[in-house]
């Protein structure tokens, strides 16, 4: 039995795409971790809307994955 993996390679424009987005979810999780812990305070309307900018860039994760 032979096995063949098949890669997709995704451009480089998409990739650096990708990771401006991947970066976008890191940074408002680190704020929203910081509210979370008392270390920043972040108000409920805030984090609602740091929720929502996670929620929609991972949105743009997936359509950049799909598209490539």
């Amino acid at each position: 039995l032979l096995l063949q993996e098949n890669y997709i390679i995704m451009k480089d424009a998409y990739k650096q795409k990708v990771y401006n987005l991947i970066e976008g979810v890191l940074s408002r999780s680190k704020i929203l971790d910081d509210g979370i812990t008392g270390v920043k305070k972040v108000s409920p309307q805030d984090a609602r809307r740091l929720v929502s900018e996670v929620t929609k860039l991972t949105q743009n994760i997936r359509e950049m994955i799909d598209i490539s």
